[in-house]
């Protein structure tokens, strides 16, 4: 039996090559993942749950898709609702709480391996620095038994003009409420 630093190496481009990855998932495209990281987080004092997927099986095999759980949200309906999906993903990892605090890492931990089927879902919306924003989020978590795989569809989303905070122009000042410009005509000179 041989170790080599060689073994098991072909040099095939199918064995070198990565696969690409989609930006951005189809709209309910349902999917069998595992839970390769579950953390507490916090960006821009937001603290969330940060749950890191990686798609076993269907056409995004291999995709990692991210889904934040909102459970410290000050909305407290928002919060709720997370909280209901934090608890039933841990119904289905059998993963039981100490006590009724707010769930620690090594509590966290214990989704990590936990295999579901997932629905994504597509949004889209303007950012705060203007620009259009596109991704995916986990709406539903569901039993691996009898789940079926199912690629979605794309939404067509409509773009939405940037916003130009503090920039003064003829524009801003008067806009144009609702006249058309014809970019394409012919101009006499």
């Amino acid at each position: 039996m041989s170790d080599g630093f060689w073994d098991n190496v072909s040099g095939d481009a199918g064995d070198a090559y990565i696969k690409t990855m989609a930006d951005v998932l189809p709209n309910n495209t349902m999917a069998l993942a595992t839970v390769v990281k579950c953390l507490n987080a916090s960006f821009n004092g937001s603290d969330y749950i940060n749950v890191e997927w990686l798609l076993s099986d269907g056409e995004f095999k291999g995709q990692h898709v991210f889904q934040k759980l909102h459970v410290y949200d000050a909305n407290p309906d928002r919060a709720i609702k997370a909280r209901n999906m934090l608890k039933l993903m841990f119904v289905q990892g059998n993963v039981k709480p100490a006590d009724s605090k707010p769930p620690t890492d090594t509590v966290l931990a214990g989704l990590v391996g936990m295999a579901a089927g997932i629905r994504l879902q597509e949004w889209s919306m303007q950012l705060e620095n203007g620009n259009q924003g596109h991704g995916n989020f986990v709406s539903e978590v569901h039993p691996v038994a009898g789940f079926v795989c199912e690629t979605g569809k794309y939404r067509d989303f409509k773009p939405v003009a940037p916003k130009y905070a503090g920039v003064e122009s003829a524009l801003t000042r008067n806009p144009r409420g609702g006249v058309s410009v014809e970019l394409d005509d012919d101009i006499p000179f």
